[in-house]
C-alpha cells in the first residue's frame, strides 16, 4: 500500500519559513503525485476509512535554514466505490478499464512562504500562499499522467507530470514500490514561488523573474502488512529542482528530501466490511 503522501493536512512552522501551508518539511512528502498514488492505493485495496499516523524528516529548501525539521501527523482518509479522500486530495474514478483509468482530482498545494521581520535573508518577502487546484490523473498501465490547474487565484497558472512506478512483493505482506517522476511548471508558477519582484528586492536580493521548470524525482517505499487490517510502512522521497528555481536568490538548495514512517489501521476489511476482529 503506497501512502507517502503528501499529502496530509499540514501546518507546521519550520523556522519563520512556510511550506505546505505552515512548513517546508513536506515538500516531497505532500507531492501531488504521491497524493495520487495513496489515493489510488487506498481505494483499490481496503474500501472505507483508514486511520494511522506518520513521521516525516527534511530540510527547507530557502536561503537561511539549515535545520532538519521531524514531526508526527495524523494519516486520516476513506475511499468509496468512486470517490477517494486522503487529507487534502479529493478524486473521483471516471473509469477504470484494465490497465486504464481516469480520475477527476481536487486537492490542496501545501506550497508557501510566510517569511517575517526576523527573517534576515528573507524579510520584505510578500507572502506566497498555498493553492487549490483541480485537474485529472490518467493511469496507463505503471505510467501516471497528470495535470492541475489553480482554482484559488495564488498561482494562476498550471502544471502537468508524468510518473512511472512499478511494486514488487518480496514475501507474503512485504511490498516494495518506486517510481522515478517528472513535473514541468508553468513559468507563472515558478515565479509566484520562488521570484523576486522588483518591489521585493534588495542591495543583496536581485529581482528575479524566472522561467517555466521541469523537476524531476524519484521515490521508494517498503510496506509491511502487521496484521489483516494494520499496516507498517518507510519511506524516502527525492525531487531535484530546475535551474529556475535554484537560480532564484530565496533559494538555498538544488534538491529536496523527505524520509517518512508510519502506520495505518483500516476500519474495514478487503471487501469493505466493518468487523470488531481481524
Amino acid at each position: 500500500m503506497r501512502i507517502k503522501g503528501n499529502p496530509l493536512f499540514f501546518n507546521r512552522p519550520i523556522g519563520n519559513q512556510n511550506m505546505f501551508g505552515k512548513k517546508t518539511l513536506l515538500i516531497l512528502f505532500l507531492s501531488t503525485s504521491i497524493q495520487a498514488a495513496a489515493s489510488n492505493s487506498i481505494s483499490d485495496s481496503f474500501p472505507g476509512w483508514s486511520a494511522g499516523l506518520i513521521y516525516a524528516t527534511g530540510p527547507s529548501p530557502f536561503v537561511g535554514n539549515t535545520e532538519i525539521e521531524s514531526q508526527a501527523l495524523p494519516l486520516i482518509g476513506y475511499s468509496g466505490d468512486r470517490l477517494t479522500w486522503l487529507g487534502p486530495h479529493l478524486s473521483y474514478r471516471l473509469n477504470d478499464e484494465g490497465l486504464f483509468s481516469t480520475r477527476v482530482v481536487a486537492e490542496l498545494r501545501f506550497t508557501g512562504l510566510n517569511p517575517t521581520p526576523n527573517d534576515p535573508l528573507l524579510s520584505g518577502l510578500t507572502e506566497r500562499q498555498s493553492a487549490i487546484e483541480i485537474g485529472f490523473d490518467v493511469g496507463m498501465g505503471p505510467i501516471t499522467f497528470s495535470g492541475r490547474q489553480d482554482i484559488s487565484d495564488k498561482h494562476n497558472s498550471s502544471w502537468i507530470g508524468v510518473a512511472v512506478g512499478n511494486e514488487w512483493a518480496l514475501a507474503e505482506g512485504i511490498m516494495l514500490e518506486a517510481s522515478v517522476n517528472g513535473e514541468w511548471q508553468h513559468k507563472d508558477f515558478t515565479r509566484y514561488y520562488y521570484g523576486v519582484e522588483a518591489s521585493e528586492a534588495t542591495s543583496t536580493r536581485p529581482s528575479y523573474t524566472p522561467g517555466s521548470g521541469v523537476n524531476v524525482g524519484a521515490d521508494i517505499q517498503l510496506s509491511l502488512m502487521l496484521t489483516s487490517r494494520a499496516s507498517f510502512f518507510v519511506g524516502f522521497d527525492y525531487t531535484a529542482f530546475d535551474s529556475a528555481i535554484t537560480n532564484s536568490p530565496i533559494v538555498g538548495d538544488d534538491s529536496q528530501y523527505t524520509a517518512f514512517a508510519g502506520f495505518i489501521y483500516h476500519l474495514s476489511n478487503r471487501n469493505g466490511q466493518r468487523s470488531t476482529s481481524d
